[in-house]
């Protein structure tokens, strides 16, 4: 190559750098300056203008405010005491910005006072600031700002101590500010002119409120402008920036301030600022232009001409590769790119071919996961291993494509095969067949296999495989694959996977099945481990049925209590509380409670049990500790410590009257309340050794009685309610 012609990227540097970066940056920077530096000086000296103006009339107008109290002393100091009214009148008539002049004696009190006021002659003065603060001249003194009582607008004391230890004070009234600042014409382009105090309280303003309401602008403070007078500066306020310029006043430490937006400020800037915009985009245009014929030349042309032959190589045409190579000689790094660009097509080649594979991977395995884990909660939201199977068949679908699926599990005590779950069969019209078909091991050496080897097995091709047996209803099957159930190293059954066409398995498919498989041991083995359970609960619950029913006989016998009261009273117990809405596992509380009601009677000696006498007092004292004893006995009993109520509560009564506590009302648990109306029921309608069997007449009217006495009155109208509901209701005998 020549040495003399340039790489691509020099040429392209000196084009940008040489006709448009260093021409626009310097021109900018040019315009910028100038223009900032322009509108900045005129802006300062606009707004000097306008403060200055401002603060030599108010200069003007304390001047003259002074020499008028200055005027008032010589007066207080020359004329007789009742000649100073008529002085001061003209004095204030002709100066009309003051609302009051009054001078005040020795005593701190008003003796002379124009307008003239005869209620404020004789005040007393000494409270206020300006006599409390003066001191030995005779310096006049101006007082901070405040609003006048009298005439509602901002007013100043200026006060004057007289060498006869006397004082003259006038209220100078500062709506001239206000006037002043109305009518500035300075006050355009959104511009704000104001005056404040040295602390920043506004004394004259365009918004009146403001002034009202002596607002104060903290940030406005005299001390920092004394050394820098009539300085500006750009501040942020509520959101908005502004070029702020203060002058003070001579007078007094009073600031007159001129406020603009920035914006509004150096609108005339961004005009010209968007003037230099179009120009600089208008040099852009030229010079793009010219960089466009360069680059056509040097750049697009060959860069046109690799494109070519590289959608050549994309369609697979690879006869224009040399061109790639030869058709621009110009450039190091088009020769560069076309030999780069070969080996960039070979290497997206593979990349997009492993991408592929990793996608089909992934898609593969996520689809394996999500089955697995719906298989999962399959296992944990039912107990019904067959819906799990159904579930597993399903889900073995959405990854493993096939035409006929089955689980089939072993049946030990027949050593033969059943199926328990199938897929695909209807839709070729053999599922009657695949349903109540037995298959044994010997039949089916696939089987057999998996059974004695613990293994999966995959068969390609059926047709030339000597371990497939041919049945006339699957002759259309080609490839076949299964994996065999396990629980704990035992063989229990089989899942199997039928294809249509030949070769279509492959050995990673026979893991992903075998993983549903060992899922389906999981949803079997839990299934009968559940059943197993289940039937030991069901016997444990008759064992406890059949003792507490023992225990209950047992006590009518010692108690030579009428045969069948506890069954009875614990049966009508039961359908009561189903009655009242109650419902499982606290009905079978209630029924052990109702059979065992009297079981500390156990502990009650038999001379008092048996006695047929009446019972002295300590014998029923005795006799009153059975339901303690209950508790005492059933308490630390597991399975019966929560049908203790009854037995040791069902003698309390509603009204407190009973034992062993004497509880009252709802303090009394739910089911001794509903235990002892049904008890009470019982006993009046049989024959008892004390008393014959009541009609059931008398017994209603009896219950209804006690209701509120001895039961709950709730309870007894749901009984006698329930009973009316229910006539044909069959009872225990």
């Amino acid at each position: 190559m020549k040495q003399n012609q340039n790489s691509l990227s020099k040429v392209l540097l000196n084009i940008l750098t040489e006709r448009l970066l260093i021409p626009v940056i310097l021109l900018s920077i040019l315009l910028t300056l100038l223009s900032s530096i322009i509108a900045s000086i005129y802006i300062r000296q606009d707004q000097l203008q306008a403060t200055h103006s401002i603060s030599l009339r108010l200069d003007d107008f304390l001047k003259n405010a002074q020499e008028v109290i200055l005027s008032s002393g010589k007066a207080a100091e020359l004329h007789q005491q009742n000649e100073l009214p008529a002085y001061l009148a003209i004095l204030q008539e002709a100066n009309p910005y003051f609302d009051t002049i009054y001078a005040i004696n020795e005593e701190a009190n008003i003796y002379a006072i124009s307008p003239d006021d005869p209620l404020s002659i004789g005040l007393d003065m000494s409270n206020q600031d300006y006599y409390r603060n003066r001191n030995g001249d005779n310096t006049i003194r101006i007082s901070s700002p405040f609003i006048s009582t009298k005439t509602g607008s901002l007013t100043v004391y200026i006060s004057q101590k007289l060498p006869s230890n006397q004082m003259v004070v006038g209220e100078l009234s500062l709506s001239k500010l206000q006037q002043v600042i109305r009518t500035e014409s300075y006050a355009q382009n959104g511009r704000v002119i104001f005056i404040t105090d040295g602390h920043g309280t506004v004394l004259g303003h365009p918004d009146f409120s403001l002034v009202a309401q002596q607002v104060n602008f903290s940030y406005l403070n005299q001390e920092q402008f004394e050394l820098v007078p009539d300085s500006s500066r750009l501040i942020f306020t509520r959101n908005r920036s502004y070029i702020q310029t203060i002058s003070p006043l001579n007078q007094i430490d009073w600031l007159v301030i001129a406020q603009i937006p920035f914006f509004s400020a150096f609108a005339p800037f961004l005009f010209f600022a968007l003037v230099s915009v179009v120009l600089i985009i208008g040099l852009w245009l030229l010079v793009l232009y010219s960089i466009r014929q360069e680059a056509h030349k040097k750049v697009i042309a060959p860069l046109g001409q690799l494109g070519e032959a590289a959608n050549s190589l994309a369609v697979g045409d690879g006869s224009r590769i040399n061109q790639i190579a030869t058709a621009t000689a110009g450039f190091d790094e088009i020769q560069d790119l076309a030999k780069n660009f070969i080996h960039m097509v070979e290497a997206v080649e593979q990349r997009q071919i492993a991408l592929e594979e990793r996608t089909r991977s992934e898609h593969e395995l996520r689809l394996l996961a999500e089955s697995l884990r719906d298989t999962a909660a399959a296992l944990n939201s039912t107990l019904d291993y067959e819906i799990v199977l159904e579930r597993i068949l399903t889900n073995i679908g959405l990854v493993i494509p096939h035409d006929f699926a089955n689980i089939m599990l072993i049946d030990p005590e027949q050593n033969v095969v059943r199926v328990v779950a199938e897929n695909g069969y209807a839709e070729h019209g053999l599922q009657q067949w695949i349903e109540r078909t037995t298959f044994t091991m010997d039949d089916l050496k696939t089987l057999a296999r998996m059974y004695y080897t613990s293994t999966p097995i995959l068969i390609t091709n059926t047709t030339n495989h000597p371990m497939w047996v041919v049945y006339q209803e699957s002759n259309m099957v080609r490839s076949y694959m299964g994996a065999p159930i396990r629980i704990r190293g035992q063989v229990i059954g089989f899942i199997n996977l039928d294809s249509l066409t030949p070769g279509f398995y492959t050995p990673d498919m026979m893991d992903k099945l075998q993983s549903f498989a060992d899922q389906a041991g999981i949803a079997i083995h839990n299934a009968e481990l559940i059943r197993d359970l289940q039937d030991s609960h069901q016997e444990l619950i008759i064992a406890y049925d059949t003792t507490i029913q023992g225990w209950a006989k047992a006590l009518e016998l010692r108690d030579m209590e009428i045969q069948g009261h506890s069954i009875r009273v614990a049966e009508m117990t039961v359908r009561l509380s189903t009655y009242l809405g109650i419902t499982e596992p606290d009905l079978t509380h209630i029924r052990y409670g109702a059979f065992l009601h009297d079981i500390g009677k156990i502990a009650i000696p038999d001379s008092i049990l048996y006695k047929k006498a009446a019972l002295t007092d300590e014998e029923w004292e005795i006799m009153r500790m059975h339901p303690i004893y209950a508790q005492q006995i059933l308490a630390p009993i597991p399975y019966l410590s929560r049908s203790v109520d009854i037995p040791y509560y069902h003698h309390e009564h509603w009204d407190g009257s009973g034992y062993p506590h004497k509880l009252h009302g709802e303090q009394i648990p739910l089911a001794a309340r509903i235990f002892s109306i049904v008890d009470v029921w019982d006993s009046l309608r049989r024959d008892r050794p004390y008393h014959s069997a009541w009609q059931e007449d008398e017994v209603y009217t009896y219950l209804r009685s006690q209701s509120g006495k001895l039961f709950d009155p709730r309870l007894v109208n749901e009984f006698l309610q329930m009973l009316k509901d229910h006539p044909d209701l069959e009872y225990p005998s």
